[in-house]
């Protein structure tokens, strides 16, 4: 018998001394009860430092697994205690349900229990030696965002924010390179001379234009072709309606001899300019015309009614505005023919071709162009420019 059960018998054996002076029961009877109170007290002691046991390992694995531990080692054993006193206040523990003098019987032994508990404590060891430190634990997670390189906290990254507001306009670009020579509008009164490409010493681009009653071109452009002007009759409802630069020596493909009636037909060009004084020179003459281009400039524009150009282009040539005669069957586009338009050698007969006549404003009520600045009856000017 250890010695845990000497202590046991040695207090109990009092009690029962105790006990059977009162109750005036044999002491074989008693010598059994106290056996078998015995075997229960040592079944519940063994019960009560089985959990004693439990707990202690789990304070171990509480300690290995580095979690804190809140309550010093004075409060842990109060909590034993506790739970000591909790497990002795459990008559569940060999309690027997139905004879009331057994029940008596636990309850006293319980009793007695509670005074040998001062007792039970000096059964436990003495302290064991410290425990190896812990590992150190991991860097724990900024609440405010990682630490940058400079050692700076900048905080954890938020949300996109809305979209800012557009910026000032920046200075503009350089320009850029031109772009393809494109075809002319047309005016209110005045078809835009053709534009086309061609090739002259090895070089392409830049701007074509057609000066009317010369063959020859200003200084600033090169000549082309030359030629003599052509159109559609006067007297004539169909043909044409525009006047042409037809050029000096014209190349024929297959041909049929004679005039056929079925078909379009193309007259020369006659100034028919008698009654206007600064033009009257010219009358029954056939004009001649030049077919110029220019690199440097890309548009061409011919505006009526002035013989200077707009601001920063260019004036080639200027003149007066010429067409058919209002009162003919045949129309016809109206051109700016040079101011000091020119005529060709020999030609002073009357062709009654493609006639051209001067221009004259009307200006009238309730149509017409607008009366001062304009004044009727005033033969209109002209210029040829470019930019």
């Amino acid at each position: 018998m250890g010695l845990r059960r000497m202590f046991v018998l040695f207090f109990l054996g009092l009690y029962t001394c105790l006990s059977v002076e009162g109750n005036g029961k044999s002491q074989e009877v008693v010598i059994k009860e106290l056996l078998a109170a015995v075997q229960r007290q040592e079944q519940l002691y063994l019960a009560l430092e089985n959990t004693l046991q439990g707990l202690q390992q789990d304070v171990a694995n509480l300690k290995t697994s580095s979690r804190a531990v809140d309550d010093p080692p004075t409060k842990t054993m109060t909590k034993l205690n506790g739970l000591l006193r909790t497990l002795r206040n459990r008559r569940d523990i060999e309690e027997p349900t139905s004879d009331s003098s057994q029940q008596s019987e636990v309850e006293n032994l319980l009793a007695t229990y509670s005074q040998l508990q001062p007792f039970l404590s000096l059964l436990r060891g003495p302290p064991g030696p410290p425990g190896r430190d812990g590992r150190d634990g991991r860097d724990g997670r900024s609440l405010y965002g990682p630490v940058e390189e400079d050692g700076v906290n900048r905080g954890i990254r938020g949300p996109p924010g809305p979209p800012g507001k557009s910026g000032p306009r920046g200075p503009p670009g350089p320009p850029g390179p031109s772009g393809n020579v494109g075809n002319i509008g047309l005016t209110r009164t005045q078809p835009a001379p053709e534009i086309v490409t061609v090739r002259t010493n090895g070089t392409t681009g830049g701007s074509i234009y057609i000066r009317w009653g010369d063959d020859e071109c200003p200084a600033s452009a090169e000549l082309v072709y030359s030629g003599v002007i052509g159109g559609g009759s006067y007297a004539h409802k169909g043909s044409g309606a525009n006047y042409l630069c037809m050029p000096e020596e014209p190349i024929y493909d297959e041909t049929v001899s004679g005039v056929s009636p079925n078909g379009g037909r193309l007259y020369g060009g006659e100034y028919n300019t008698h009654s206007f004084g600064p033009t009257s020179h010219l009358a029954d003459h056939d004009p001649p015309c030049a077919v110029c281009r220019i690199t440097a400039r890309t548009t061409v524009m011919m505006v009526p009614a002035r013989n200077v150009c707009p601001e920063s282009w260019t004036r080639e040539y200027y003149g007066y505005l010429m067409s058919s005669h209002y009162n003919h069957e045949g129309r016809s586009e109206f051109i700016c023919v040079d101011r000091f338009a020119k005529t060709r050698p020999g030609t002073r007969v009357s062709q009654i071709g493609a006639l051209l006549y001067n221009v004259e404003g009307m200006c009238v009520d309730n149509g017409g162009l607008p009366c001062d600045p304009y004044v009727n009856g005033n033969e209109l000017t002209c210029a040829v420019c470019t930019i």
